[in-house]
């Protein structure tokens, strides 16, 4: 349902471009052409399309209610008037929204910002389609953290074309980035001793040996090994193992 208003300078403005158009067929060439593209500008500035300014012409007539159209599809998200109402000039009466393309917004600690850069690809589960996945896009990382937190705000893009996606949802994003291959092992076989972190060896036959290893990036279940295991090494990762070597550790780890 379009949108009319009823405006005295918009009817002026009509009548101004009607008249322009009348008096300048009996004007030749250039300057014909100014006089109608200087009065239509005026017309396209309230609104009104290339369709609507024809149809006014083929009416040869200015209208008192002019229908008003949005530059774009799109959906109401705000409305500021209603049947009847009047309104200055430059008031915004409605808010449009192209919904076809939404952005996410999701928080990253600050060491993994290394790892997140623009046109990476993320895997995005919305809070009430848990079994649904969507496919997103990093359009931005913010260049600076959030004090409180520690984290900055990275912006993803995800296609909305069949609508199912709403503005205000909460969303899980996953992003994948490309590692190549890396020695990795449970985040729950590494035990931390202030700056040391130390692993389990299972050398056989019952005898265990701490081994200080390097780590790299952990997602919270796996941690990279940057240096002091090999693939193939075994390792303890017991959890109740873990509590007893812990406090072996706390009396001094060269006893292992």
């Amino acid at each position: 349902m379009p949108v009319t208003v009823y405006s005295p300078e918009l009817l002026s403005l009509q009548e101004e471009y009607l008249e322009t158009v009348k008096r300048s067929r009996h004007n030749a060439g250039e300057q014909r052409a100014a006089f109608i593209a200087a009065s239509r500008k005026r017309l396209m500035l309230w609104g009104l399309n290339d369709t609507q300014i024809s149809w006014l012409e083929k009416q040869g007539k200015a209208q008192d209610y002019v229908p008003i159209f949005a530059p774009n599809d799109g959906v109401v998200i705000a409305k500021h008037i209603v049947s009847g109402s009047s309104f200055k000039r430059g008031q915004p009466l409605l808010r449009l929204a192209d919904l076809s393309s939404l952005w996410i917004e999701t928080f990253a600690y600050e060491q993994d910002l290394p790892l997140i850069e623009p046109g990476m690809t993320a895997r995005v589960r919305l809070t009430n389609q848990p079994w649904r996945e969507f496919e997103g896009k990093v359009m931005q990382v913010d260049p600076f953290l959030q004090g409180s937190t520690r984290t900055a705000r990275v912006r993803l893009a995800v296609e909305n074309h069949t609508g199912q996606l709403q503005p205000g949802l909460f969303a899980q994003v996953t992003l994948l980035a490309d590692f190549g291959e890396m020695l990795v092992i449970p985040t729950d076989a590494v035990l931390v001793s202030g700056e040391k972190r130390i692993v389990f060896r299972d050398m056989g036959e019952g005898r265990l040996k701490p081994v200080i290893i390097r780590t790299g990036y952990s997602d919270g279940e796996r941690t990279v090994v940057r240096q002091g295991l090999q693939e193939g090494d075994k390792i303890v990762i017991s959890g109740n193992f873990l509590i007893a070597a812990e406090s072996k550790l706390k009396t001094g780890g060269d006893q292992w």
